[in-house]
This record gives structure tokens, C-alpha cells and sequence, in this order.
């Protein structure tokens, strides 16, 4: 089985770790074939595998629904135009909701604290997590109990979305994949990537905007370029899986003909800019002090989401706006269809006085949904914070739409088009993803025309709640990445000289210093090398390897000049630490000398160590694995791990023996 194995991987130009030879720094073989055959492969396998897994959730999580609402509280919530319609029906057992909600939130808890690793962040914080600091390994226990914690609380009216359920089952499997075909980390990190695409893009039916999202949700300020063509692969075989089975209409129709016609409109659409960054801010804050209280309380943690799904439950049934997704109540804004979003008693308030009440109930859903979000998440349970983001800025883009027209109710335009870019601001800012989210939101409601106002929008969203995203394992760009910080070394290496980072103060010996003194800076002091001075002249280095090599019973009388390694190889100070770096590495070196040559002299300014280099550019890597760096960066340096220490006097050259 392992020979047929390793024969289809080699055809398809899939390489293990063991046999991969990488011969540039970025690591992008944009020109080479195998490459494009091994990505194309995988991407197909890992887009096949993933549209069949989110049609089984998206089942499994309508079945939930069908049990606790349909069935439990006789409520069939409304559905976007893309999965049935905006069809508004009475609650005929109101008093069930909280039942449910509580129900589900307990069953969430179960499985998450009994079954799943308490120790790993939740859906997509956890993906990002792995990518970054785990070398794309993510347990399979995980990869499908978490996600299925997600649909209890989903279907019973938790306020969550799908997506990070999503990507924890398709980052799952890519991960998975990459390890059952033994790839190295690089490529796990990759196929985890295109795995999170192709979950997106299949479960909102957003194939590039999806796709994108995969490289962009990882970072703050940067993209995983690496990981892109892969997830447009894997996207769009997900998602050709998943519409086969559940329909390609977009989630909210084939849109409603919105144009852009008028730049008079733009200053409007910049109020709901800034507006939705205002909201961006909050949104988070109230999310993590949510799970911060939740977790500071003393109850067994199996009880909190339970508790957070009674809470909810309780709102929900005066505004049942707030439980569940929500995209069918979205759905009704983007339809224009503004008086049913105020259901039952509310639905008379707005008819009653359509401008005020209007405005005041679309500000009361903003944070109701923010609320409902945070007990139900932020209190242990499982599910995904983008599709209540989304809700929660369509709610904005409504409120700003109705604040407005009360104004100037003859210059705003279509209501439905701001909430189309209510949903594109606010999230795009608060997950740090704008281009992926506007691109995800355009194809999600099939209005293009309004690409430019959400663009504006999105931007201005972005400068109002910088800093505040949702996702606490994104890292501001790859150069703060563990996966590739290797990556980077060469180029910086050759930027910073050795004297910005050497050691000044080297222990020191004259050529007259005893034996039995350099013994004990060696052995009772645990020195490293000893450097040869005299007058501030190198002129040789002293380690164990030198001490070793004198009979027991001829060294009373011997000194350092009799014994040291007088041939060195040493650096300058004005030397790039890529120079003094590469010689380490090359040799198996720790360590160099720093010398001024004056006059033929060697005058001992400090030495330069790999901790040196490590600590410099926080790489603990330099440190610890001086051989394996030339390998990840791609650099062809051939190592020789023995240390060329001279044989009785110092015939070769010599710098350090390993630390």
C-alpha cells in the first residue's frame, strides 16, 4: 500500500518532506509544472472531500432546525431567497424558545468539554492558530465534534453562524490529507489554507470570494500568496459539490438590480462607513467580555453555554430577529421589505410611526444581535461569529438607511442597497479580511453594481475599528509568522552589520595564563571558548577540544600559548551578520571573532554567537537549529557539523565548538 502510495504522489508531483528540494527563497514555483500537478491535485482532492463534508453539516444542521424550532416552538424562521424564501410565520409555541435554546446550548457544552480539547481556541481562531503555530496539525477529534456541537446550537436558535464550524472541518481534512500523504509542514500549512477556501467558498456559495478568504483570514495586514492557487482549486470543486446538491442560487437571490448611478450617493454610503467601524469596535469588545465573564465563572463549564442559550432565549422571544443565522430576516431588507422586519407587535409599532420606531428597533437589533452572539459563543458554546457579523451590519446599513431618509427622504436611495453594504463594511473591517469579505458579500447577494460603495465603505469601516478584530490568532503579516520567519532571515541578515549586534565583552586570557586557570574558566565556570589576547591582539582561542588533547601527566607547567588553536577564521565589524552567519553555518561554527585589522594586527573588538543572531531578529530557531535554516530558507549551504578545531598547535582554522 505504501509503494502504491508513494508511487501516485511521485506522478502527480507530490513530494515528501524527505525528498523535497527547494531551491528559492519565497518557495512559490510559480514556473514550475510539478507543482501546478501536485496543487492541482490536492486541490481537487481536498475540494471533493470538503463539498461532500459542509453538505452533510448544512443537512445535519437543518435537521436540528426542523427538531427544536419547527417541531419544538412551531416556528419555521425565514430563509434567504438562495435556500427558499423570506417567508414571515408566527411563533405558534413562543414559551419553547428558551427551551430550545437552553437545550441546545447544554448539548453544545458536552461535547465541547468532554469530547474536545479545551486547550484549543474555538473554529476559525483555532485554524489560524494551527497555520500559524502548529505546523498546520489539527486534530481529528476535533475537526468533527466541534462542528457538530455548532449545529445543535445553531438549530436550536443559537445565535452563530456556520463558517467556523466550516473551517474546522475543512482545514480539518486539509490537514489530514497533507499528513496521510506525508507532506512536510509547508504544504499542511497550505493544504489547511485551501481547505479553509473551499469551506467558505462552498457553504455561502462565494467561490473566489471564499477562496480568498483563505489566504487573507490569516493575517491582519497580509495575505498567504502561496495558498491561493491551491484554494481556488479546492473552492471551486467544494463548491460545485455543494451546489449540486443544494442548489448555485446565491444565499440572497439573483439580486435586485441596485445601481450606482449618482456620486452624490458615496457621502452617504461613507456615514454607514464610519458608522459600521463604530459598531466594528463594539462587536468585539462586547464578544471577548462576554467569554472573559463566562470564564471567571465558578460553575462546571459543561453549564455556561446553557446558560448563555436560556439568555438568548429570552430576547429571542420579543425579537426573534436575533436567533438562529438570521439571513432570511436580512433577506426582507435587502427586498425592501422594511416593515416585516419588526415582527408581530413591533411589525404595528413601525406602521404607527414608520421613521422614529423604525430607527429604534434596527439600533435595538444591532445590539440584541451583538448580545445574542456574545452569550452564545463568547459562553463556551460552538459556532462561528461571520454570518451574525453579516446580520449585524445588514441591521446597520437598515438603521443608517433610516436615519437618512428621515432627513432627506428623497436623496438616499434603494433601503436594500445598504444593507448590502452595511454587511461588506462592517465585517470586512472587524475580520481584517475586506477584500475577501466585499468580494464574498457581492457574490452572496449578486449586486456588483455596488462593489464601489461597499469598497468605500469597507475602508473607511477599517480606519475607525483598526486594530479591533475578531480573531485573536491573526498575526499582522507573515514576517510575524513562525511559518515563516525562516523566510525572511536572508534578506534581513544582509541589512544589519555585526556591530549592532555583537558581543563586546568576550572572556579573555593572556598567553601567559595557566593551564590550571583556563581549566577552571572552562570547566568550573562552564565558559565556552576562551580568546587569546595580548595587548588587544587575537592571537588564538582556547575550548575543551584543546584541553582534551594534552596528556594528563605534561601540564603543570604549560600556559595558553602552548596549547591554543592560533589559526582562526574571524569577521568584521562591518560585516553584514549574513556573512558571520553563513561561515557558522558552513563550518558548524557558534561562534566568530570580530576583528579590526590595523597594521597587520588582529585587534579583538567582541564576538558574534547565533543566539546573537536569534535574539536580534527573535528567531529562537537561529539558536537552536543553526543547520535546519539553511534548509527552510531555501539557501544551497552545504553544512559540516564536525568543528575544525586544530590537531596540537592549531594547523587549521578554528572558530567554535557546538554550545
Amino acid at each position: 500500500m505504501n509503494n502504491i502510495l508513494r508511487k501516485i504522489t511521485q506522478f502527480f508531483g507530490i513530494t515528501s518532506q524527505e525528498s523535497e528540494i527547494v531551491s528559492d527563497i519565497s518557495r512559490v514555483h510559480t514556473n514550475n509544472s510539478a507543482y501546478f500537478r501536485k496543487w492541482l491535485t490536492l486541490g481537487v482532492l481536498i475540494g471533493g472531500i470538503t463539498g461532500i463534508s459542509i453538505a452533510f453539516f448544512t443537512t445535519l444542521e437543518n435537521f436540528f432546525v426542523h427538531i427544536f424550532l419547527e417541531i419544538g416552538a412551531g416556528y419555521s424562521p425565514p430563509l434567504p431567497d438562495g435556500e427558499g424564501g423570506a417567508i414571515i410565520t408566527p411563533i405558534t409555541r413562543l414559551w419553547f424558545i428558551p427551551i430550545a435554546t437552553t437545550i441546545g446550548g447544554l448539548l453544545s457544552g458536552i461535547i465541547t468539554t468532554y469530547f474536545t480539547d479545551k486547550s484549543e481556541a474555538q473554529g476559525a481562531d483555532n485554524v489560524i492558530r494551527a497555520f500559524h503555530y502548529n505546523k498546520g496539525k489539527i486534530k481529528m477529534r476535533d475537526t468533527l465534534l466541534r462542528p457538530f456541537a455548532a449545529t445543535i446550537l445553531i438549530g436550536s436558535g443559537g445565535s452563530a453562524g456556520p463558517e467556523s464550524p466550516v473551517a474546522q472541518i475543512a482545514a480539518g481534512f486539509g490537514s489530514a490529507i497533507a499528513t496521510w500523504l506525508h507532506l512536510d509542514d509547508r504544504d499542511r500549512r497550505i493544504a489547511l489554507a485551501a481547505g479553509v477556501g473551499a469551506g467558505i467558498g462552498a457553504i455561502f456559495k462565494t467561490p473566489f470570494g471564499g477562496a480568498l478568504l483563505g489566504a487573507e483570514l490569516l493575517y491582519q495586514h497580509d495575505f498567504e500568496s502561496e495558498a491561493i492557487f491551491p484554494s481556488f482549486v479546492a473552492s471551486v470543486v467544494a463548491y460545485t459539490i455543494y451546489g449540486e446538491i443544494y442548489g448555485f442560487t446565491p444565499i440572497f437571490g439573483v439580486g435586485k438590480g441596485y445601481s450606482f448611478v449618482s456620486p452624490v450617493s458615496l457621502v452617504a454610503f461613507a456615514i454607514l462607513g464610519l458608522v459600521a467601524g463604530g459598531i466594528g469596535l463594539l462587536y468585539p469588545k462586547t464578544f471577548f467580555f462576554t467569554h472573559k465573564m463566562f470564564t471567571k465563572l465558578h460553575i462546571p463549564p459543561v453549564i455556561k453555554p446553557a446558560i448563555g442559550g436560556l439568555l438568548v432565549g429570552c430576547i429571542g422571544i420579543i425579537f426573534p430577529q436575533i436567533i438562529g443565522v438570521g439571513y432570511g430576516w436580512v433577506q426582507l431588507g435587502i427586498n425592501n421589505n422594511f416593515s416585516e422586519l419588526g415582527y408581530g407587535w413591533l411589525k404595528q409599532i413601525v406602521h404607527f410611526n414608520y421613521a422614529i420606531f423604525f430607527i429604534l428597533i434596527m439600533l435595538s437589533l444591532i445590539f440584541l444581535k451583538i448580545i445574542a452572539t456574545s452569550l452564545s459563543i463568547g459562553s463556551g458554546g460552538s459556532g462561528g461569529v461571520f454570518a451574525p457579523g453579516l446580520v449585524i451590519g445588514g441591521y446597520v446599513g437598515a438603521f443608517v438607511w433610516g436615519a437618512l431618509h428621515a432627513i432627506l427622504p428623497q436623496s438616499v436611495g434603494a433601503p436594500g442597497a445598504y444593507m448590502v453594504v452595511g454587511m461588506g463594511a462592517l465585517f470586512g473591517a472587524i475580520a481584517n479580511a475586506p477584500i475577501a469579505v466585499i468580494l464574498m458579500v457581492v457574490e452572496m447577494t449578486h449586486e456588483y453594481t455596488l462593489l464601489a460603495p461597499t469598497m468605500l465603505a469597507a475602508s473607511l469601516a477599517m480606519f475607525v475599528a483598526r486594530g479591533n478584530s475578531i480573531f485573536k490568532e491573526q498575526l499582522p503579516t507573515r514576517l510575524d509568522s513562525p511559518a515563516h520567519k525562516s523566510e525572511y532571515i536572508i534578506p534581513l541578515l544582509q541589512n544589519i552589520p555585526i556591530s549592532a549586534v555583537m558581543d563586546k565583552a568576550p572572556v579573555k586570557v593572556s598567553l601567559k595564563t595557566p593551564y590550571v586557570a583556563i581549566l577552571d574558566l572552562l570547566k568550573n565556570k562552564q565558559m565556552k571558548m576562551i580568546y587569546v589576547v595580548e595587548k588587544d591582539e587575537l592571537k588564538g582561542i582556547i575550548t575543551m577540544s584543546n584541553i582534551t588533547k594534552i596528556r594528563k601527566n605534561n601540564f603543570s607547567h604549560l600556559v595558553a600559548e602552548d596549547f591554543m588553536t592560533t589559526n582562526v577564521i574571524t569577521t568584521t565589524p562591518q560585516n553584514a551578520l549574513y556573512n558571520a552567519w553563513a561561515i557558522m553555518t558552513q563550518n558548524g561554527f557558534r561562534s566568530l571573532p570580530v576583528i579590526s585589522e590595523q597594521n597587520d594586527k588582529k585587534k579583538l573588538l567582541g564576538i558574534i554567537t547565533l543566539q546573537n543572531i536569534g535574539a536580534s531578529l527573535k528567531l529562537p530557531i537561529l539558536e537552536e537549529e543553526p543547520q535546519q535554516i539553511a534548509t527552510n530558507t531555501g539557501q544551497n549551504i552545504a553544512v559540516n557539523a564536525e568543528i575544525l578545531a586544530s590537531e596540537g598547535g592549531g594547523a587549521q582554522p578554528a572558530a567554535a565548538d557546538s554550545l
